[in-house]
Order: C-alpha cells, then structure tokens, then sequence
C-alpha cells in the first residue's frame, strides 16, 4: 500500500491497470485529473457506481418498509407516536448507513481502506437486527463457519493468522515493506458465500475477525475488490437483515 512512483503512473499504465482491484488507489487520483482517462475508463468505472447505487437503492426500500411499520405501530400504542429507545435506535441505525456511506464515498471514491471502515458499520446494522438468528442461524454457512485465527498458513512454520496478521505482527514484520501475506483459502471460502447471495454470511466472515485482532479478511478485500464492490457488499447484507427483520414483525413492504 505504498505511494506508487509517480514515473508509473502514466496514461499507457492506467489504460492497462484500471480495472484491476489492487490498482485503484492509483488509478483513481490519475483519472480524476486527466480527462483522456476518465474518457476510457468512464464505462467501467459507471458500472461501478451503478452497482453501489442500486445497492443502495435496495437498502432505502428495506429502511423505509422498517421506518414505516414502526411508525404504523407506534401511531396505536397506549402513548401515540412515542418510540421506545431500542426501536429509537434501530431507526437511526437504518437511516443512517445508507447516508453515511453516501458521504464516505464521496469524500474518498477511491479508497478502499474508507469503504472497508464503514463496512463493520453494515456488519453492525445485520447483527443489530438479529441477523445471527434470523439468517446466520436460519440457513447454514456453505460449510463450517472458519475460526480464522486458529487457521495454519501455509508454508510458514506452524503459524497461524491470527499471529501472521494481527496488527502487532503487522507493525513489527509488515510496516516497513508495505506488505502482507494472502489467505487465499478463506478467499475461496468468502467468494462461496457471495456467489450463492448469502451476502450476510460473507459479511460476518470478512468483518467478525476483525473485532478479534485478525486482520486477514479485511486486507483480502482490501486487494480483491473495488471500492464500489465493498459498499454494495454490505448495503447488500443489511438489506438481507433488515429484510427478514420486517417479515418477522409482519411490516408491509414499503410504497416507495
């Protein structure tokens, strides 16, 4: 994650690197300033933000079906209008993702390490909702949930990932080289989840380590998916949560 030599950031290297997950950092401040990027790569990068704001979109749907069957109960309760301090969250909670990543994403379109951030916030929002009850519990993992601590990697002596990336290790071993060591078999484990739309569970296997000081899947997505991607990932998530959430309490989808 080192600043890139300015001497390789030209206009023949972006046309070649643009759309690889790892380069963005670099592509991104690139095109912003010079118009014959932003010209070639504009379809790729609009399919991006496409998926962000229909990501979004969906989301909105699913906050505004909770906000409005609470308010619906709410309107009959013994004191009309009032809202107990735990709904009272839930509320800001569901409001409040979708905005934020709105102004994240504009205030750092190409930084993954931003996207990644906010990410634990939809990570928050599922769980909030009882998400590891409703669907975490409700439909299994594609196989065993991986502790991924405890998981050997390979070819290292016997160490294991919660040592090889903890942010100790990484300060001690990592800082100086700017580098990091890939766990490609909880990569093929999360692209399992994705693929079948269990967006929640990849969601937990991404961020839920973290919380633990391992921070593999984190700097996996870091360097295998676009900015727009991570943002989608967890609006995605959350619209799955929230979701189940209203069927539970019988809310009607939303008019909108």
């Amino acid at each position: 994650m080192n600043e890139a030599d300015s001497s390789v950031v030209t206009c023949v290297w972006v046309e070649q690197s643009y759309q690889a997950h790892h380069t963005r950092q670099h592509v991104g401040p690139h095109i912003d300033g010079c118009p014959t990027c932003a010209e070639i790569t504009r379809p790729f990068f609009e399919g991006l933000r496409s998926l962000f704001s229909t990501a979004a979109a969906s989301f909105q749907l699913e906050a505004s079906r909770f906000r409005e069957g609470v308010l619906l109960l709410s309107s009959g309760a013994s004191q009309p209008d009032t809202t107990d301090p735990s709904t009272a969250f839930l509320l800001e909670l569901s409001q409040r993702l979708n905005h934020d990543a709105a102004r994240y994403y504009a205030s750092a379109p190409h930084n993954s390490l931003c996207a990644l951030m906010w990410l634990q916030q939809a990570f928050f929002v599922c769980r909030a909702f009882e998400s590891e009850q409703l669907i975490e519990g409700a439909e299994p993992f594609e196989a065993k949930r991986p502790q991924v601590g405890p998981m050997p990697v390979p070819d290292s002596g016997g160490r294991r990932w919660d040592d090889v990336s903890s942010p100790s290790t990484m300060i001690g071993e990592n800082l100086q080289h700017g580098t990091f060591t890939f766990n490609f078999e909880f990569h093929e484990r999360f692209l399992r989840e994705v693929e079948k739309g269990k967006f929640v569970h990849a969601l937990v296997l991404t961020c839920d380590p973290a919380k633990h000081g391992v921070m593999s899947p984190l700097l996996n997505l870091a360097m295998t998916a676009h900015v727009e991607q991570i943002y989608a990932l967890g609006l995605d998530a959350a619209s799955l949560a929230l979701r189940a959430f209203c069927t539970k309490h019988k809310f009607q989808p939303s008019a909108i």
